[in-house]
């Protein structure tokens, strides 16, 4: 049992309302066999709606870099991993305190230009004495470890990060989003995040990708602290979803009901984190007896992993083998 989300939403008046999620994770250590929960606060904001195109926000925001990281949830995900890019690029799920904006337009025909925009407290990678976020042997998680407690910023200055969206109909959805700010204790250096993602549907039929680059700009300390230079990665799914007729045709009381669908589907994930490479090809296939219920089944091979196979010790990524999950709305 990996988490379990509350979700909390309120109109509070015409024009204001507050949404919440707060996160039950199990931290599980294979090693020392035992585990522990973290309780979160993933998501707590207030909505002020001047207009459609124009809403207040502030609080805690699931920051909008990429389209996975706003849109994780386990039901509307075909697999049950995240995107290697859309776990150590981006470090999903990434919440940060901040204040701003968001809004939509319709600037023509079935055509939607979405908007969101927010200034937060950005990421905690280099303390002024040398800490890294990170041990140096595993610089794959010095962004997923440098994430900001909801406490404060690490310096004085302020990041920013947004996205703009084209929707087009329910066939066609694209995007590009950054982050930029200072990660270190001094405020010396500038971190710069930039993605961008799609989702196409038509019929059975769905694709969607995501791409990111983290571009760490470093001084002579940083260097020698060992930031590294540049993360960057890619994904991209494609899917098919339907319920055979022989199925339906065989077993009516099971398979023969209106929402119930198999989905096959096959997804591949690439990253080069300062040279160090992780690659997963995972296919896979899923039963859903409701739209928002979803049994995944998926065997993930992984040609590359980081660190070295073979070396006791440094092979810090290797997860080949089955999956199995289950994820719910209730």
């Amino acid at each position: 049992m990996h988490r379990t989300n509350l979700f909390l939403y309120s109109d509070i008046a015409d024009t204001v309302r507050f949404a919440s999620e707060i996160e039950f994770e199990t931290e599980f250590d294979g090693f020392e066999n035992s585990s522990e929960i973290d309780v979160a606060v993933e998501m707590a904001f207030v909505d002020w709606v001047l207009w459609e195109e124009l809403v207040l926000r502030g609080g805690v925001i699931l920051v909008p870099l990429g389209r996975i990281n706003v849109n994780h949830d386990g039901p509307v995900r075909e697999l049950t991993e995240r995107p290697l890019v859309s776990t150590y690029v981006i470090p999903t799920t990434l919440s940060e305190a901040g204040v701003g904006g968001h809004g939509a337009f319709r600037i023509g025909g079935e055509l939607d230009l979405a908007w969101e925009a927010y200034a937060v407290n950005g990421f905690n990678i280099l303390s002024a004495d040398g800490e890294l976020s990170a041990p140096i042997t595993r610089r794959e998680l010095i962004l997923r470890e440098g994430r900001t407690s909801l406490g404060g910023d690490v310096n004085d200055g302020v990041a920013s990060t947004g996205r703009i969206g084209l929707e087009w109909s329910e066939h066609l959805a694209a995007g590009g989003s950054w982050h930029v700010g200072t990660y270190d204790e001094r405020g010396d250096n500038l971190l710069s995040i930039f993605a961008g993602d799609f989702a196409a549907a038509w019929g059975p039929f769905a694709l969607e990708g995501e791409i990111a680059v983290a571009d760490f700009q470093r001084d002579l300390f940083a260097r020698a602290m060992g930031v590294p230079d540049v993360f960057w990665g890619y994904s991209i799914q494609g899917s098919v979803s339907g319920m055979p007729k022989v199925l339906r045709r065989a077993v009516p009381y099971l398979f023969d009901r209106d929402g119930r669908s198999f989905t096959i589907a096959l997804r591949f994930d690439w990253v080069d984190l300062d040279g160090d490479r992780g690659e997963v090809i995972e296919p896979g296939i899923n039963f859903r007896p409701t739209p928002d219920t979803v049994f995944k089944f998926s065997w993930r091979f992984t040609p590359n992993s980081f660190g070295l196979r073979g070396v006791p010790g440094t092979e810090h990524f290797d997860d080949e083998g089955f999956v199995f999950s289950l994820s719910t709305y209730f």
